[in-house]
C-alpha cells in the first residue's frame, strides 16, 4: 500500500470516451502531469459519429471533420424546409478519426498512457481507484475524473437510434445537404425520424432515431431503415451494402448517476449535453479544454460545465414540453426551422445565440405549453 503522501499517477481518468480521451490528449504536453486513462472496452471501435455546427471550434480543438455541409433540411410529410449557413458548417467527426488523433498525441507523451480492458469497480477517498480485475489492484491519483456515461433512468424519455453506413452501386444521395429530421407519421406515443448524412452520391449514414420511454428491439430499427431507404431512395434490401453500424441511447432527462464522490464528473454525466436534441460533443470539448488549461496552469479546477445557465434552463423547459406531449416534437421542430434562418438555428443549437436569435426561436414556438412548462420548473 502506498504511503499517505505518495501517488501512482497525478491524474486518473475513468472512461476513455469523448471526454476522457480528449482530456488525456490535452494533458499530453511537455511538462504535463502523469496521467492514466482506464477504459473498460478491450479496444476502440469505429462505432459512432459526433456531429454539430462548427464556426471554428473544431480547429481550435485540434480536430478535422470527416465531412462537412453548409446546408441541412427538415422534412415533415410533404413539407421541407432547407437551411444554409456557410459560417456554421454542419460537421461530422467519426470515432475512428477522433481516436486516431488523440491516441497519436498520447503515444508521443511518455507521461500519459491508456489502459484498455480496465473496468473500474469503485473510486474511493484519497484518489484510490479500485479496478474490477483484482489482480491489478488499485491506482492512487492526486486527481480523479469520472468520464463514464450516464445510465438513463428506467421509464425516462430517451433518444435512441441505430444507424447504418451504406454504400450503393449507383449515385443515390445528394451530398450537398444533410437531412436532420425526416419525420415518420403515425408513431403513437413514440416520435420517429430518419437522419441522413450523405458522405458522397454513393455513401451515407442512414439513422432511425426514436424519442420514447422504451428502447426498440433490433428488428424495429432494421424495419424502419429498410422501409425508409425503400420509400425515399428506391433501394431494396439487396440494393446496398452496409459498411458500418452504430447504436446509442441519449438521456433526455437528468440521468441516474452514482452518489457524489471524490472524483470530478466530466462529459455527459456532468450535464455537458443539450438534452432536447442530444448534441453533446462541442459542450464536452469546451469543458475538457477549460479543465486541461486549469490543470496545466496549476490553478483550481473550474466548477460546472460552462454552459449558459439561461439556455440550459430553456433546454429543460423544451424537454418538459416533450415529456408531456412527445407527439408535439415534429411540429415544434418544424416551427423552429420555419421561424429561423440557418445561422440563427445553428447558433441557438450550439448555445452561441444573439438576443435576436433567442427571440426568433421563442417567437416561433407556441406560447401556452411553454409557459406551463416554465411554471412547473419554477414551482
Amino acid at each position: 500500500m502506498p504511503m499517505a503522501d505518495t501517488f501512482d499517477v497525478d491524474v486518473a481518468i475513468v472512461g476513455g470516451g469523448c471526454a476522457g480521451l480528449a482530456l488525456a490528449s490535452r494533458l499530453a504536453v511537455d511538462g504535463g502531469p502523469s496521467c492514466v486513462v482506464l477504459e473498460a472496452k478491450p479496444a476502440f471501435a469505429d462505432d459512432r459519429t459526433w456531429c454539430f455546427w462548427d464556426s471554428g471550434e473544431l480547429a481550435r480543438w485540434g480536430l478535422a471533420p470527416d465531412a462537412a455541409w453548409e446546408s441541412w433540411c427538415l422534412r415533415l410529410g410533404d413539407r421541407e424546409i432547407v437551411h444554409r449557413s456557410p459560417g456554421h458548417r454542419y460537421v461530422c467527426v467519426s470515432a475512428r478519426s477522433f481516436h486516431q488523433t488523440h491516441l497519436t498525441r498520447i503515444a508521443g507523451a511518455g507521461r500519459v498512457r491508456v489502459e484498455m480492458g480496465q473496468a473500474v469497480a469503485g473510486i474511493g477517498e484519497d484518489g484510490v481507484v479500485t479496478l474490477a480485475d483484482a489482480s491489478r489492484g488499485r491506482i492512487r491519483a492526486r486527481q480523479v475524473f469520472d468520464a463514464r456515461p450516464p445510465t438513463p433512468t428506467p421509464g425516462a424519455l430517451v433518444q435512441h437510434f441505430e444507424g447504418w453506413e451504406i454504400e450503393t452501386e449507383e449515385a443515390t444521395f445528394d451530398p450537398s445537404r444533410v437531412v436532420l429530421m425526416d419525420f415518420e407519421p403515425g408513431g403513437g406515443p413514440e416520435v420517429v425520424f430518419l437522419y441522413v448524412l450523405p458522405f458522397s452520391p454513393r455513401r451515407a449514414l442512414v439513422e432511425a432515431t426514436v424519442l420514447s420511454r422504451q428502447l426498440w428491439p433490433e428488428a424495429r430499427y432494421r424495419a424502419a431503415i429498410l422501409g425508409y431507404v425503400g420509400r425515399r431512395f428506391g433501394l431494396g434490401e439487396g440494393g446496398f451494402t452496409v459498411r458500418r453500424r452504430e447504436r446509442g441511447v441519449l438521456p433526455m432527462e437528468p440521468a441516474r448517476v452514482s452518489p457524489p464522490g471524490p472524483a470530478i464528473r466530466i462529459g455527459s454525466a456532468s450535464g455537458a449535453s443539450k438534452m432536447s436534441s442530444g448534441y453533446a460533443f462541442p459542450f464536452i470539448q469546451a469543458q475538457v479544454a477549460a479543465l486541461a488549461d486549469a490543470i496545466l496552469a496549476g490553478v483550481p479546477i473550474p466548477e460546472g460545465v460552462g454552459r449558459n445557465p439561461v439556455l440550459a434552463w430553456m433546454d429543460g423547459v423544451f424537454v418538459d414540453v416533450l415529456k408531456r406531449d412527445p407527439q408535439s416534437a415534429p411540429d415544434l421542430f418544424y416551427r423552429m426551422f420555419r421561424g429561423t434562418t440557418g445561422g440563427r438555428f445553428a447558433r441557438f443549437m450550439m448555445e452561441q445565440p444573439s438576443p435576436a436569435d433567442v427571440l426568433a426561436v421563442v417567437a416561433s414556438l407556441p406560447t401556452l405549453p411553454f409557459l406551463r412548462a416554465a411554471a412547473r420548473r419554477a414551482a
